[in-house]
């Protein structure tokens, strides 16, 4: 009976301890997902999201529409890093040789859509203003590259307006 018991035990053990180690793993289990529900993934939570295609610097210009002499730059990088919120929102960092204006986006599919404001940024010729920026981009997937047309409200500065566009690739 000794012997019996200290199998059975034996036994118990071992299958508490295998057991576990056997579980199937989850799969994606966030509904925002791109591959939400898919659980034929070798791992937990692994979710992809479409803003995972636009996270990079890309390094492009800015073109002004009617300002282009005073404000148009090189050398433009645009940061898109993840939002702190949901999968769909993205941190935007336009870095210029004037200054930085941070922004957030929404993603959704390979388009971005931007809307921010930015107080006190100094615009060259022209002074330093609060400034409204709306607009949206489109990411190209096979090209690494991202265009975007955004419209610049300068607050402060007789609501001084002009479209823009960036064009860039992932560096």
């Amino acid at each position: 009976m000794k012997f019996n018991l200290s199998l059975i035990f034996s036994l118990l053990i071992c299958i508490a301890v295998c057991l576990p180690s056997c579980k199937k793993t989850e799969g994606c289990n966030d509904s925002f997902a791109n591959n939400a529900g898919d659980f034929d993934s070798d791992c937990d939570n692994c979710c992809t999201y479409d803003a995972d295609n636009f996270y990079s610097d890309y390094l492009g210009n800015l073109r002004f529409a009617s300002f282009g002499a005073f404000l148009d730059a090189d050398s433009v990088i645009f940061s898109i890093s993840p939002g702190v919120t949901t999968p769909d929102i993205v941190n935007i960092q336009i870095t210029t040789e004037t200054g930085i204006i941070p922004a957030e986006a929404t993603v959704d599919g390979d388009s971005i859509f931007i809307s921010a404001f930015v107080p006190d940024f100094e615009i060259p010729m022209f002074g330093t203003s609060d400034v409204s920026l709306e607009g949206g981009g489109r990411l190209d997937t096979a090209t690494d590259s991202l265009s975007a047309t955004m419209l610049l409200i300068a607050v402060t500065l007789d609501s001084l307006t002009d479209q823009f566009t960036f064009k860039g690739a992932k560096i």
